[in-house]
């Protein structure tokens, strides 16, 4: 698929199934943001798995009130420190 494509064809998915996600599936969306590029090669991202309801529950209050994001099961935080580039 060209990029262009890809881009016209991208959704967002704002709504989901009421089933547990597997793990192994979780270490692998994991694995696809490690190997990503990163601007400047600098890569001292920090990937932040989120399954409490309490917690996604003030993650969405921080995402402007997107209350679908507490629905997922499970939120991949990213965050990085530039202090922290060496």
């Amino acid at each position: 698929m060209e990029t262009f494509d890809a881009i016209k064809k991208r959704i967002s998915i704002r709504k989901y199934m009421d089933v547990p996600l597997e793990w192994e599936i979780v270490g692998e969306i994991l694995d696809a943001g490690r190997y990503a590029p990163f601007a400047g090669d600098v890569a001292n991202v920090r990937f932040i798995i989120v399954t409490k309801d309490e917690t996604k529950k003030k993650i969405s209050d921080a995402c402007l009130e997107q209350r679908w994001i507490e629905k997922a099961p499970v939120l991949v935080v990213v965050c990085s420190d530039q202090k922290d580039i060496s």
